[in-house]
């Protein structure tokens, strides 16, 4: 069965070749972080055998994966419940080809990331979108939850934080689509891909609410900083899907790359894994603020939700009060300034104008090198907007 549109977003990046939203390390920085002189080769790369890996993953990086949702003595999952993937884009796709089919129903938050719906209605599914309220700031309305689910609702999926907004699903709206989910047997996805980075109170993962039928999906290219070791996994303490998922994976991966386990496995130690996650916020917020200060000084082109969690931004762009064609705005200033943007409508939206004239702003970057970029793009709004 053939994909029933293009992926606007990778589309647009590799035809364009934007680069990664984060900031990434490089082994030698990965290997400084760790307290000690590189010449040691802290992360034991040169004696690495290279043959196939662990078939799942090795068992030092599942049970770090796993320590990431300790809270004192307590875990909701051990290092058994956890699938290493080559990236979160295959942990999605994994979970969805294996769960979900013709004659199931989903639910999913809209905008996110295009697979999470793209691929459900590949496999036949029909898919409903449960729309963020913008004026709300980007926040779910649970109530509505009751009129979208039918008999046949296979699953709910949600992505915290959410990618393209910026914005977190609270503590307390996690809760209650647990509290929904949990008596219809509705299974939940989360795509926390940009978990940890949450400015300000970290709400739990969806592995934390005490409900079995939960698939949390991340990677290390966010939060971590290392999109180039395409690693990713799959999180569940339900033993069932978590075997279904690693039947599926046996038609698609023999294992990842041993290089790749043991550079994450050092990543997510419990003695680098704090000083990574504070330099991406500590990024995030020096260069939220140069974003907040270009929208404040051009606020009659630029609207937007501040973001409060993940690397994006979505600012909506207007030109004598309506919005800008995306793809064109986006476009025009690569042409005219060499600056790269994403534009929302195209990349997000799925039906009709959906989030025309919104671009996505990637900002965990160095911020010398973002302020250049909104430099870029201040002086292309003096000179032609």
């Amino acid at each position: 069965m053939g994909l029933s549109k293009p992926f606007a977003i990778d589309t647009w990046c590799r035809t364009h070749k934007v680069p990664s939203c984060v900031a990434p390390l490089s082994i030698t920085e990965l290997a400084e972080l760790s307290g000690e002189a590189s010449s040691t080769n802290p992360l034991g790369l040169n004696d690495i055998p290279l043959d196939y890996g662990s078939v799942l993953g090795s068992q030092e990086l599942r049970e770090n994966i796993a320590a990431l949702f300790k809270k004192g003595a307590n875990s909701p999952i051990s290092w058994q419940d956890v699938i290493i993937t080559t990236g979160a884009i295959s942990a999605n796709f994994l979970v969805l080809d294996t769960l979900v089919g013709p004659g199931d129903h989903v639910i999913c938050q809209y905008p996110t990331y295009q697979q999470l719906y793209e691929v459900p209605r590949r496999q036949g599914a029909q898919v409903d979108l449960w729309r963020l309220k913008e004026a709300e700031n980007w926040s779910l309305d649970v109530t509505e939850l009751s009129t979208m689910t039918r008999p046949n609702t296979k699953m709910i999926i949600i992505n915290n934080p959410c990618n393209p907004s910026g914005t977190a699903i609270s503590r307390e709206s996690l809760q209650a689509i647990v509290d929904f989910a949990k008596p219809r047997g509705i299974t939940i996805l989360c795509d926390e891909v940009f978990s940890p980075l949450f400015y300000d109170e970290e709400p739990p993962s969806i592995l934390e609410m005490g409900y079995s039928n939960v698939i949390s999906t991340r990677s290390c290219s966010k939060g971590m900083s290392l999109p180039g070791i395409r690693l990713g996994w799959i999180a569940s303490p339900n033993k069932e899907i978590m075997k279904q998922a690693a039947d599926s994976r046996d038609y698609t991966t023999v294992a990842v790359s041993k290089l790749d386990d043991r550079v994450a496995a050092f990543a997510l130690s419990d003695s680098i894994r704090p000083q990574i996650i504070k330099r991406s916020i500590e990024l995030c917020k020096t260069n939220i603020a140069l974003l907040e200060q270009f929208v404040t000084k051009h606020k009659g082109i630029c609207s937007w939700v501040k973001p409060t969690a993940g690397a994006t931004a979505f600012i909506k762009i207007s030109r004598n009060g309506q919005p800008v064609d995306d793809a064109a705005f986006c476009k025009d200033v690569l042409e005219k300034a060499q600056l790269l943007l994403i534009p929302g409508g195209y990349a997000f939206g799925t039906e009709g104008e959906d989030f025309k004239g919104y671009v996505r702003i990637g900002f965990v970057v160095q911020p010398e090198y973002f302020a250049s970029a909104l430099g870029m793009l201040d002086e292309y709004f003096t000179k032609f907007f």
